[in-house]
């Protein structure tokens, strides 16, 4: 099922960039949050990433980003700080279960959606992590506008 106005809105954010294969993406993350935790940062909600490619070769262009306490940093360790970030106007679909069955089942929804609304992508494809210990889950999500 997809779901309409929905955003990703968070104050003080820290991200970084990487261009990994998706068999080490985990590593990717992995090394994300001990660069965040090595600068004595203090996470504060859902890690989220943005697909900024169509990872035809298998290789992916992400943006990793993570909600931080604090409300300055000035920088290093290859973060990048934002004070506010903001995306509406996104189209979302949730899953949780098999990652790469359903993150291809939950794409498919998502574009045939577009299709039918006559929408038209605006933004990347951001994948937020959420949930707890009981159940984790991941919401895929991509602003949109009526198509001209």
């Amino acid at each position: 099922m997809v779901i309409e106005e929905e955003k990703i809105a968070y104050k003080n954010v820290v991200s970084q960039s990487y261009w990994v294969h998706y068999t080490d993406f985990d590593k990717a993350l992995k090394d994300f949050i001990n660069n965040v935790l090595s600068e004595g940062l203090t996470l504060a909600g859902n890690l989220f990433y943005s697909l900024n490619n169509v990872p035809i070769d298998e290789n992916m262009h992400v943006e990793i980003f993570v909600p931080i306490r604090e409300e300055w940093y000035s920088g290093g360790s290859g973060l990048t700080f934002r004070s506010y970030f903001l995306i509406d106007q996104m189209i979302m679909s949730r899953y949780t279960g098999d990652y790469q069955k359903l993150t291809e089942f939950a794409y498919a929804e998502i574009l045939r959606h577009m299709d039918e609304e006559n929408l038209e992508q605006i933004t990347p494809f951001f994948h937020e992590l959420a949930g707890d210990r009981s159940l984790q889950y991941t919401q895929l999500k991509v602003g949109v506008r009526e198509k001209i």
